[in-house]
């Protein structure tokens, strides 16, 4: 059986990249201190980067909505797992539960952790998951020139 790791959001960032897009990415830790990232689209990080610095929108983003359409129907976000790497793209499930019921739907990284800031919900990695993650992430950041990534507080993209 899969052991479920805990780890936590780190913090959003984004890499400079010249004459190419900005790759932008989640940075997960768990309690050991080992950091690995996903990235995710400039849409996922924006959306994620209001959750994640708990800014208020004048009108829900659809991350908000789905949350609030989950409680109204008296439900929670149990808790989402990234629980596959597969040709080195995550794949992970959200865990709802209404009373004695449990479903879980298999959703994109990006959107399971919008929903798991928003819902406040523990994130867990299956530890081959983590194990992977970390050593990508290892090689990437001595590929990364010094300049390195900026942390993602701006909600604006950069110009290319």
């Amino acid at each position: 059986m899969t052991a479920k790791i805990l780890v936590e959001i780190e913090g959003l960032f984004i890499y400079p990249t010249k004459g190419a897009p900005d790759q932008h990415y989640v940075l997960l830790r768990n309690t050991n201190g080992q950091s690995f990232a996903i990235f995710v689209g400039w849409p996922e990080m924006q959306s994620m980067n209001y959750a994640f610095h708990e800014r208020c929108l004048l009108r829900p983003l659809t991350h908000d909505a789905m949350v609030a359409c989950i409680e109204g129907l008296g439900g929670i976000v149990q808790h989402i797992f990234l629980h596959a790497i597969k040709n080195e793209v995550y794949h992970s499930s959200v865990y709802l539960a209404s009373g004695d019921k449990t479903i879980t739907v298999e959703m994109r990284p990006s959107d399971a952790l919008n929903l798991a800031l928003r819902a406040k919900c523990p994130i867990y990695v299956a530890d081959e998951v983590l194990a992977a993650g970390v050593a990508t992430y290892k090689d990437l950041e001595t590929q990364w020139s010094q300049e390195g990534p900026v942390e993602c507080e701006n909600t604006q993209p950069r110009a290319s």
